[in-house]
């Protein structure tokens, strides 16, 4: 949590933040419970395209121009003269602008890297954090990715599985809050069947 909180506030000229670790050990979590302290938290999605459907060309274009759109403030509360930074968030990234079969494609892959990477060592994109698992296919595309990039302009940070017993306290604790008590589920069952995945728990 102090590495992502020191890349908001403290970015000493770091722009991507790089969040890795298996799935539900709370990435995009920790980020959106600190974006709450002064930031406007934007999330890549499908409906970022605005309906836009196509080519590889097209979603790499919707992307890019995603990711930096953090360079622009957006409204903090009523007083639109108060603006709060943007930080854009990535949970699923869009594999397919890099992951290319033909000869052709893979061009298009590469001219992809090249323009991220001038971007983010351009400054064009700044407060971009881009979520990955833990798995071997997750990290060869983070250092495809992070390839041409300036290495200091990056952060990374790795998350752990949840422990067995913080996601029995964390669904204990949500049954408190429900008002419900703590028999109502077998929190401690579905911490140990969970494999740390606190989303997957509370689903």
């Amino acid at each position: 949590i102090a590495e992502v909180r020191e890349f908001l506030f403290q970015p000493n000229g770091r722009r991507l933040l790089i969040l890795k670790g298996p799935p539900g050990s709370g990435k995009a979590s920790v980020l959106h419970a600190l974006c709450s302290e002064g930031f406007e938290l934007v999330e890549w999605t499908s409906a970022s395209r605005k309906g836009r459907q196509g080519d590889d060309d097209s979603l790499t274009q919707d992307f890019l121009r995603f990711l930096a759109q953090a360079d622009r403030y957006g409204a903090l509360g009523q007083d639109a003269r108060v603006r709060a930074p943007r930080v854009s968030l990535v949970r699923d990234f869009p594999f397919t602008i890099i992951e290319k079969s033909s000869g052709e494609a893979q061009s298009g892959s590469g001219k992809f890297l090249q323009r991220f990477a001038a971007m983010v060592n351009s400054g064009s994109i700044s407060r971009a954090a881009l979520c990955f698992n833990d798995s071997r296919e997750d990290n060869r595309i983070v250092n495809k990715l992070l390839h041409p990039v300036q290495p200091h302009f990056v952060s990374q940070v790795v998350f752990d599985t949840v422990p067995r017993t913080f996601v029995q306290k964390a669904l204990d604790r949500i049954l408190a809050n429900e008002g419900l008590p703590p028999s109502t589920a077998k929190t401690a069952v579905l911490g140990a069947e969970c494999g740390g995945d606190l989303r997957q728990a509370i689903n």
